[in-house]
């Protein structure tokens, strides 16, 4: 029980951190819209896709490998 309460802690953790990411994102691709003309450059696409990759492989890491691990 205790060890379902510390994941729900750690998931709700991870889904701030998740969220406040995505935010930053969003922002830095304005941003960068803004100062191109419109036109995402390569280096903000770049970015913005290894922070989703980076961020999904925390979730991974953190929530779902431990229930699979658990489960077996």
């Amino acid at each position: 029980m205790t060890a379902w309460v510390i994941l729900i802690g750690l998931a709700v953790a991870i889904v701030g951190v998740l969220a406040k990411v995505a935010v930053d994102v969003a922002r830095d691709l304005r941003e960068d819209r803004e100062a191109h003309g419109g036109r995402l450059s390569r280096a903000a696409a770049r970015r913005a896709a290894w922070t989703v990759v980076i961020a999904a492989a925390l979730v991974l890491a953190l929530v779902v490998w431990p229930l699979v691990l658990g489960d077996s």
